[in-house]
């Protein structure tokens, strides 16, 4: 029998190293089927249950004295609840008990489902339609931070609309008489709206026509402004890029839109947004009730 070459021995080697790894595949394959789809399922019926008791709870004309025990229960182990907590997550913090992570999250799931009107036995395919517990977590927190947010930006913008009638003027535009005298104006905008065309050749921008003068478009300007004014406050940091694309902004046009707001910096853009926070504070409160406070991110706040 002829003797194997060098080059034979090297094949049969990487052959048998490929074939231990196809085995591996096939037992992490196995794993993932048995311990985390299957595991995931059986979380998410048990979740399903637990949806079912607050169902069952939350309709109870018992409800108060079913939740009041149970506070009693969780107290007597030094477990406290915020006072403002829903029925739901009590339920969830009775049956997961110190796990405070998972209780957040598991009441995070069942609030959607409640709120989506989801039957407890359709619990397991509405998670895994959303794409996993984590996902609907997600979902749900980010449409409060949402809501919460755009509360903010509605009270804010009034002191920003307010802060730029202040401000010294970056430019003029002369209309011409006939036009000044027919702009359109609205008791319910503060601004006058105009579009603008570059001439390349004067190096001018051109009065190319006059809007229509909407609320609408006031305060998604205004918002703007200040998703823009937020964003410039991580210029030069490591977040910037993050922070402009959760705004759908472009990098370089804020840099542009600053230099042209007069904001050289990130210290700046900070200080003017302190400034608003500071007028917001001494404008008349709004006949609906919310915090009118800009939320400045924790790497960015003012002092």
């Amino acid at each position: 029998m002829a003797k194997k070459t060098m080059n034979e021995m090297d094949k049969a080697h990487i052959e048998n190293v490929i074939v231990g790894m196809d085995a591996l595949i096939t037992e992490h394959e196995a794993y993932v089927e048995k311990y985390v789809r299957g595991g995931n399922a059986a979380l998410y019926v048990l979740i399903g249950k637990m949806l079912e008791r607050c169902i069952e709870i939350c309709g109870s004309d018992k409800q108060e004295q079913i939740l009041d025990e149970m506070r009693k229960v969780l107290r007597g182990k030094g477990l406290k609840l915020q006072a403002s907590s829903k029925p739901s997550n009590i339920v969830v913090r009775y049956i997961t008990g110190r796990d405070r992570k998972t209780a957040h999250v598991y009441g995070r799931v069942i609030n959607a489902a409640m709120h989506d009107k989801i039957a407890p036995a359709d619990l397991p395919a509405y998670i895994a339609s959303k794409g996993g517990i984590d996902k609907v977590r997600q979902s749900v927190a980010k449409a409060a931070a949402l809501d919460e947010h755009h509360k903010h930006v509605t009270v804010s913008s009034a002191a920003l609309a307010e802060e730029l009638q202040t401000r010294n003027c970056l430019g003029e535009v002369i209309l011409k008489d006939d036009v000044r005298a027919k702009l359109p104006r609205s008791a319910d905008v503060e601004f006058t709206y105009l579009m603008c065309k570059g001439n390349p050749q004067t190096g001018k921008l051109e009065v190319v026509s006059a809007l229509y003068p909407s609320a609408i478009i006031e305060r998604e300007a205004l918002s703007t402004q200040l998703h823009t004014a937020i964003a410039a406050t991580f210029d030069g940091t490591g977040e910037f890029h993050a922070q402009c694309k959760d705004q759908s902004l472009n990098m370089d046009q804020v840099q542009k839109w600053m230099k042209c707001n007069k904001l050289d910096s990130a210290e700046e853009a900070k200080a003017f947004l302190f400034k608003l926070k500071q007028r917001v504070a001494s404008m008349p409160k709004p006949k609906y009730t919310v915090n009118a406070e800009i939320k400045f991110p924790a790497a960015t706040s003012v002092t």
